[in-house]
């Protein structure tokens, strides 16, 4: 009776599938490549020919090649011929470029490209001499120097709005519709400052402009 009570209880899955027991997998360790995680990936074992200079640390190639055949005869098979100096000098130049650098730029051609490039300006030799002016700007005269009225167009200032609300009139009848906080506090205090010269009279903006580019120039 308690067994088919039981039963009842179960689900479709735990009547339908098998039950399975599982076990936990051992604890990996990391094995790193490299003794020095640091150092490791970034030493060179083959250098070119142009760095293997007394001042550097390295030992050429060629030498080292000969002595590990004798060490160990079994490398005939891979060193049946010297190592590609060209092959060696690409690797050693590619060391901590892109694939992108490495794949898709000209890199002895420089990063700048032909368009800029073209538009370089080039020096002309000290003994060049004077440019002769082009038949343009020989015969060329401005007609704002030749015509005897002015030639600039005068903007258009559109005419006047009735709409446009009398500032006098609205300081006579103090209406303050539309008057900011800043406008109603801080400008009226400037107006008064300015019109009473409190802080003594008020200078030109244009006059103090051509003082400071006076001053710039160096001229007086």
């Amino acid at each position: 009776m308690c067994e088919g009570t039981e039963d009842n209880f179960k689900t479709v899955y735990q009547r339908t599938y098998t039950r399975k027991y599982g076990f936990r997998p051992d604890k990996a360790v990391y094995v790193p490549d490299y003794k020095d995680i640091l150092a490791g990936p970034f030493t060179e074992f083959v250098v070119p020919d142009s760095v293997t200079q007394p001042e550097y640390p390295f030992e050429n190639v060629h030498p080292c090649c000969e002595r590990l055949v004798v060490k160990e005869p079994k490398m005939k098979r891979y060193l049946d011929k010297e190592p590609n100096p060209e092959a060696i000098a690409s690797d050693h130049s590619n060391r901590g470029r892109t694939v992108y650098m490495v794949d898709y730029c000209d890199l002895e051609g420089g990063f700048e490209s032909a368009a800029s490039r073209a538009r370089r300006r080039v020096d002309l030799p000290s003994n060049w001499g004077e440019i002769p002016a082009t038949t343009q700007k020989a015969s060329y005269r401005s007609p704002a120097l030749l015509a005897t009225w002015d030639l600039r167009p005068r903007p258009c200032l559109p005419c006047p709005s009735p709409l446009n609300p009398n500032m006098k009139e609205r300081e006579i009848l103090k209406v303050t519709t539309g008057v900011s906080e800043y406008e109603g506090r801080i400008g009226t205090l400037g107006d008064m400052i300015l019109q009473d010269e409190l802080h003594g009279t008020p200078q030109d903006v244009q006059c103090l402009k051509y003082q400071e580019m006076l001053k710039i120039h160096g001229t007086k």
